[in-house]
């Protein structure tokens, strides 16, 4: 569970804090009109066409069914070619404010930085590819590898084991407030809802500052 870095099994024996970073909507944006233009989201249904897609979406964010079978059937239900599913996946997600990946880079130098994701591999690809340094974490814990997803409680407990930290020196940043909750439930010292970088880089600045 969660991919290790050789950086990161030398920084968790001295740094202070785990910093957990939600990737979508953090440190990436979303686009979820041009994906929706692509694949025609907005019309032209079966009645029991958005529930099926959510079922899908859901098995395949936990590794539940293979990427063929995901797209075989994502691909049915919209009408489209594997080609235009491809594309419409790549254009839901975009470049985000880049501040915040220098700010992940620079925490990195002395405390130990993980991703907490609820992603797919096709999403996941593109993230890793193009738009996140992916050097600069230390460990990667995401839905589709370990199962799991955010807000269930589950998936906080699995990622405080792994990573062995005090809980209250755990400081979690995510833009969804029902994720952000679940953290505070689990015990996650300092919990911050992202909603924009300069605000969440303030926070951030004021928790190494105690």
């Amino acid at each position: 569970m969660g991919m290790d870095t050789s950086e990161g099994s030398r920084q968790t024996s001295s740094s202070r804090f785990l910093f957990v970073f939600d990737i979508g909507g953090v440190l990436i944006g979303l686009d979820r009109s041009s994906r929706e233009a692509l694949l025609g989201a907005t019309g032209g249904f079966a009645p029991e066409a958005p529930a099926r897609l959510s079922e899908l979406n859901a098995q395949f964010r936990l590794g539940k069914i293979s990427e063929d079978v995901y797209v075989e059937n994502a691909c049915e239900i919209h009408a489209v070619s594997a080609d235009t599913l491809y594309r419409a996946e790549d254009a839901f997600l975009i470049a985000g404010d880049p501040n915040m990946m220098k700010l992940v880079e620079h925490l990195g130098k002395s405390h130990r930085t993980i991703a907490f994701s609820n992603t797919h591999a096709i999403h996941w690809r593109r993230v890793e590819r193009d738009l996140i340094a992916a050097e600069a974490f230390h460990s990667f814990y995401l839905s589709h590898e370990i199962g799991l997803e955010k807000p269930d409680v589950a998936s906080y407990e699995a990622v405080a084991t792994r990573e062995s930290y005090p809980r209250e020196n755990i400081v979690f940043v995510d833009d969804t407030l029902a994720n952000v909750e679940a953290a505070r439930s689990a015990g996650w010292g300092h919990c911050i809802h992202h909603q924009s970088s300069t605000e969440t880089i303030a926070q951030i600045e004021r928790i190494l500052a105690e």
